[in-house]
């Protein structure tokens, strides 16, 4: 059973999709992915109020705001759910959808 993305269905901007494969490859096995995904991308940032999707909402990065507001709509399976700005939040929604725009 095949999943995701054909390594050989890689646009030709990526070069050749051998050498694509690879590179991830090493790239995994040295942990640079997981070094990526460790990084606090948040870190240094000021704003009132900050807002995500559902995929944000953990008290762990929360904690990590240190005076912005959460905006997150919690998660179905959250016990205790977290109120949000649901006006505020449908700004979100068009930032996202401006960019899908931009980007076809």
């Amino acid at each position: 059973m095949s999943t995701g993305f054909p390594w050989r269905d890689l646009p030709p901007d990526y070069g050749d999709w051998k050498n694509t494969h690879r590179r991830f490859s090493r790239w995994r096995d040295r942990g640079v992915w997981e070094a990526l995904l460790e990084q606090k991308l948040i870190e240094g940032m000021s704003a009132v109020h900050l807002l995500a999707d559902r995929g944000y909402d953990s008290d762990a990065f929360v904690c990590q705001l240190r005076g912005m507001e959460p905006v997150i709509p919690p998660r179905c399976n959250r016990k205790e759910k977290r109120l949000y700005d649901r006006k505020l939040y449908k700004h979100r929604h068009l930032v996202e959808n401006a960019f899908l725009y931009l980007k076809q």
